[in-house]
């Protein structure tokens, strides 16, 4: 076998070892998902406008074609309420990250506000702005 080759090998070799280490090394400091984050994960929160009700969807239980038509910011209807029966009142809503209450910003909504619901850029409760919160928070 011509050096060459020997030394092509050896070195393929080195860096499939060094990379293999890395990855190891990496994935052992990285924390695991825990099983409340992996439970919680592609779920959506909707609030009724009409009796407050608050209900989380998986995306499996969203009506076919409603995350796409969101994605392209078409004017949606809400979903029936499973609890006042009222049709088209469930919304998405934001969870705010410092407190964890839940409230309507104007992106909640693809179409027109409807009239009577109080939508905000801040948390009600304690004033945090989401978007601020997280920008502050990059590494």
């Amino acid at each position: 076998m011509p050096k060459s080759l020997q030394y092509l090998l050896a070195g393929l070799a080195a860096a499939v070892g060094l990379g293999w280490g890395v990855w190891s090394i990496v994935s052992s400091l990285s924390p695991p998902m825990s099983p409340d984050h992996l439970a919680t994960r592609n779920k959506m929160h909707f609030q009724c406008i009409a009796c407050g009700a608050a209900m989380e969807l998986h995306v499996s239980q969203l009506p076919e074609g409603y995350l796409a038509a969101r994605m392209r910011q078409e004017p949606q209807d809400g979903l029936d309420c499973p609890k006042c029966g009222k049709k088209k009142t469930c919304h998405p809503d934001i969870r705010c990250p410092n407190c964890g209450a839940h409230f309507f910003s104007p992106e909640c909504f693809t179409g027109d506000v409807p009239e009577g619901v109080k939508v905000s850029q801040t948390c009600p409760a304690c004033g945090t702005h989401p978007v601020e919160y997280y920008r502050n928070r990059r590494p």
